[in-house]
């Protein structure tokens, strides 16, 4: 059994996003969660090197650590702003 490198991951991450928006994305109901589906994927696409470099056991544990940063990271700019704001 061969190791996987780093292209195999790049290659299989991608494919789990594909399927992740015909799949999941194109089916939800909700226009909120679609957009909200659309924010994930440009994080996961500008992020995608941090998690192909990581020690992540699978390749929808690294979606869904990106996933939860940039929730993170958006309510950390919503506290932000609500703050300027009182």
């Amino acid at each position: 059994m061969g190791r996987i490198t780093s292209d195999s991951t790049r290659v299989l991450l991608q494919e789990q996003m594909i399927k992740l928006r015909s799949r999941y994305r194109d089916t939800l109901k909700d226009a909120g969660r679609r957009e909200a589906f659309d924010r994930f994927w440009e994080a996961w696409s500008s992020e995608q090197g941090a998690v192909i470099n990581s020690d992540i056991a699978s390749s929808m544990d690294g979606l869904l650590l990106i996933a939860v940063t940039e929730v993170m990271r958006e309510v950390a700019e919503l506290k932000e702003a609500r703050k300027g704001e009182g």
